[in-house]
């Protein structure tokens, strides 16, 4: 997805969210699960264009059978599908699980920096 799409969906998500709040400031919690989702979404547009030929990324909120928490992506192999009627995946063919944190850093850039170069010596 090009810097430009990513900028122009934020600002225009910035101003929907902007207008709610003046419309109606208790609901300000309310939007942090919408912004939350739009940002898992154009995160996995985003990493779709980078990831390897044999992966793919899961539709937001999926699942990895017998672990009962609940990932924003998962990168799994491209031919893997979920299993029927749940967005519940098979262990053996999930690589990553990912968490998106809207706003900010959890956890500080080092460790940030070291996830991201182990990510890239997994794939």
């Amino acid at each position: 997805m090009k810097q430009n799409n990513i900028n122009e969906i934020r600002e225009e998500f910035k101003k929907m969210l902007d207008k709610s709040k003046e419309n109606d400031p208790s609901t300000k919690r309310k939007w942090t699960k919408l912004y939350g989702d739009v940002c898992v979404r154009i995160f996995r547009e985003f990493l779709l264009e980078e990831l390897p030929e044999e992966y793919t990324i899961t539709q937001p909120y999926a699942y990895i059978k017998g672990f009962p928490y609940e990932f924003d992506l998962l990168i799994v192999d491209k031919s893997s599908r979920p299993i029927k009627y749940t967005n519940i995946y098979h262990t053996n063919n999930v690589r990553i699980g990912i968490e998106i944190k809207a706003r900010g850093i959890y956890g500080g850039r080092d460790e940030i920096k070291n996830a991201i170069h182990r990510l890239k010596t997994f794939l």
